[in-house]
This record gives structure tokens, C-alpha cells and sequence, in this order.
């Protein structure tokens, strides 16, 4: 079974209230051969992440990641809609 890779982010809620979600990506492998680095994402870049919500145990807010954009250079990564 493939690791997946993992990052966090953190967005406001309806209310505005802020909340990390930690979100699961793609095997580092498939991410590879899509070209993304450990170094694509940086802290502090502002990225709009699409997803599917996960289960986290103890109110802990999951996301399966579907795309990932960064409007400031307009870099875009979409996997598999499995």
C-alpha cells in the first residue's frame, strides 16, 4: 500500500472562524511524476484546495484532495476523480 502524502492547511469557516485541515494528497511517487517537489508548495502560499471531507477523530477537520490551485503564478494539480 502507497503512503499518501499529507499537508495542512488552514481556512475560515462560514463564520470566519480559522481551522486547520490536515489533507491527503496523492503517493508521493504519483506526485513526482506529475512534477511536484517537496519545495511546489511553500508556507504561506495562498492556495484554493478541492476536495472530498474526510472523518477526523475528535473534531478534526480531513480532506481527500482532489485539485490544488495557487492563483498567485497559476499553478494547478488535479488528480484522479476515483
Amino acid at each position: 500500500r502507497n503512503p499518501h502524502s499529507l499537508f495542512k492547511v488552514e481556512a475560515p469557516d462560514e463564520k470566519g472562524e480559522l481551522h486547520v485541515w490536515v489533507v491527503e494528497g496523492a503517493a508521493p511517487g504519483q506526485l513526482a511524476s506529475d512534477g511536484i517537489t517537496r519545495t511546489t508548495l511553500r508556507p504561506n502560499d495562498q492556495v484554493i484546495v478541492t476536495g472530498r471531507p474526510g472523518r477526523g477523530a475528535g473534531g478534526e477537520y480531513r480532506l481527500l484532495l482532489q485539485r490544488i490551485e495557487r492563483p498567485s503564478d497559476g499553478f494547478k494539480w488535479q488528480g484522479n476523480s476515483n
